[in-house]
Parts: structure tokens; sequence; C-alpha cells
């Protein structure tokens, strides 16, 4: 599969781990980046999926914030030390399948020192750090990205998606050339019904064009709840397509099939998630710079 995991603790890098996802989710596709084990069927060893879905990239990303040495449970004890921590198993299994892992620093976290980490993982203080700085993410992002593209490929379009005559890049010539084909039959077996035939074909093309502008519909910058609506559905999960795809069914349509993302955050925009309604106002927060909905 390959790819990049990006690994993170919800109260130490959430906003960031999620601003990251939508970065990288654009310059290399939705495909390559992934964030949580989700779907972990019930009775399956939750350890040997987070290891499954770790090996199968080719770089782990370990979000490292303040709190990330030192995080406790519930029970006030530092959840480095429990065997069972999410984040503790996805930097083991990455380390022992020889993933690249790439420790990212936010909110001024430091490197870890090799007597504060359990003896699986004390090979991630010799790997090599990047910081992501607020007042210079897009800057540090761009950096990040361009070192992660010698290990991943920035992904392509399937041959599927792409294999299509050549005349079809101007955009409805491949529907012209068939119907030139019909035309020229019709006009070798019913020369006088030309333009009978010609006044048929325009006003089909009209009702195309007509039927294709009102099952579709783009709005710019769409609201939710006074805010402008957030790129993910809830914090740092379910981004992309589903929230964009749930605001298109509340204004009357089947699914969204166009939706990219910016960061407003910076500017003091504010942002709502239409899946919690909780608002976001870090600087990290993204947004649709628009929705394209359809019928």
């Amino acid at each position: 599969m390959g790819g990049i995991f990006i690994s993170y603790r919800r109260d130490d890098s959430q906003g960031e781990a999620l601003h990251l996802f939508g970065n990288l989710k654009e310059r290399f596709g939705a495909d390559c980046v992934f964030m949580d084990v989700a779907g972990i069927a019930p009775g399956k060893d939750f350890r040997q999926a987070i290891d499954g879905a770790v090996s199968a990239c080719d770089v782990l990303i370990a979000m490292i914030g303040k709190k990330w040495i030192d995080n406790l449970d519930e029970a006030g004890k530092r959840r480095l030390d429990d065997p069972k921590d999410f984040v503790r198993i996805e930097t083991d299994s990455a380390l022992r399948r020889d993933v690249t892992v790439i420790p990212v620093l936010v909110q001024g976290g430091r490197m870890p020192r090799p007597d504060e980490l359990p003896a699986e993982i004390e090979a991630l203080a010799w790997r090599n750090a990047f910081e992501l700085r607020h007042n210079r993410w897009d800057v540090d992002v761009a950096e990040l990205a361009k070192a992660l593209e010698k290990i991943v490929p920035i992904g392509t379009k399937s041959a599927s998606a792409t294999s299509v005559p050549r005349d079809a890049g101007r955009g409805g010539d491949v529907q012209e050339t068939l119907f030139q084909q019909s035309l020229s039959k019709s006009f070798s077996k019913w020369r006088w019904g030309l333009p009978v035939v010609l006044s048929v074909a325009a006003a089909s093309a009209i009702l195309l064009v007509y039927v294709l502008s009102s099952e579709r519909q783009t709005f710019p910058e769409p609201m939710y709840g006074g805010y402008r609506l957030d790129a993910c559905f809830e914090w740092a999960t379910r981004c992309g397509e589903e929230p964009a795809t749930e605001w298109c069914k509340k204004n009357g349509f089947k699914r969204a099939v166009d939706y990219p993302t910016e960061t407003v955050g910076d500017r003091g925009i504010v942002t709502m998630l239409i899946g919690t309604q909780a608002t976001c106002r870090e600087p990290f927060c993204a947004a649709f710079k628009y929705v394209a909905c359809e019928r």
C-alpha cells in the first residue's frame, strides 16, 4: 500500500496532527496519508491491527508536543510505560519493521532522551527530528513534504481513471465525434431529414447543459452554524469527503464531488465541525475553499 502514517496523542498534538494530515493529503493524495486505525473489528487483536497498518506504510510521522513524554492516564501513570499504549505500539511497529520514522516537534515539544523511553522504542531518541512552528507552518510543511517526496512518491490516478482517448482532453470531443459519426450515417440514409436531425441534436444539447447545471452546484466558503465549515467531521478524524458530503446532504444534495481545503485559523477565522458542532479557534484550523455538491 505505502504512504504516510501520522502517530499522535489526542491531548498532546491533535490539532497539529489534523492540520498536517490535511496539508499532506493535498500534496500526496487522500490514499497516501493515514491517521488512526479505524474499524478494528470486535474481538480482533488491536496490536496486530496497528502493526499491519503501520507496516504497510513507508513513513511514520511521530508528532511530539510538550505532553508527549510525560502524558499520564486516568490512574496517574505515564502512558508510554503501558505496553497497550497506542502511540507506543505504533512507534514500536515502525521501528521493528524498519519503516522510516520522523519525529515532528510541535508546540515547543522536545526529543525524548533514550532513558525516558521504553526499551522497545529507545531507538526513536536517535532519529533526526523536524520542527513545525505555528508562525512558519506553511514554510515548514513545504520543507517536510520535500523530504517525504524522496521516500513516498506523490500519488497518481489509477490507469482506469486516466485511460481515456486523447481526444477527450478537450472536454466533450469524444461525444462530439460519436455524434458526428451518427450524423454521417443518418445523412447517408436520410439526407432530406438532416434539418430535423440537427434541430433535435441542438435541443438535446441545450437540455443536457440545463440538466448538468441543475444537478451540480458549487458553494464558495460554505458556512455552518454561523462559522466557516471545518474540514473535518470531528477533531482530527473523518476529514474531507465526509463533512463535505454531510453538508451537501443538509442542503438537499446527494454527495460532495469536489472539496479543496485551506488553513484559515491563522487569519482569525473560526470554523465549526459538522459532526460535533464544536468550534475551532486555533491557528491550524482548516476549512473548505468551496464545496461542489451533486444531486
